[in-house]
């Protein structure tokens, strides 16, 4: 995902994947709940728990 200030990814496994499923380039999105922490490329990247949301704003 990414706005005015940068670019982030978005990870999600089995059953939190699911959430990520239907979004499409350009939707705007609002993501609540997740672990930040650095992938395996050393940048920060967020993954879905068990507790997150992901809600289509347009």
């Amino acid at each position: 995902v990414e706005d005015d200030s940068g670019q982030i990814w978005i990870k999600g496994w089995r059953n939190q994947a699911v959430l990520l499923d239907g979004l499409s380039v350009g939707e705007i999105i609002s993501v609540t709940t997740v672990n930040a922490k650095a992938g395996l490329e050393g940048r920060t990247e967020l993954f879905l728990t068990p507790f997150s949301t992901i809600v289509k704003k347009n």
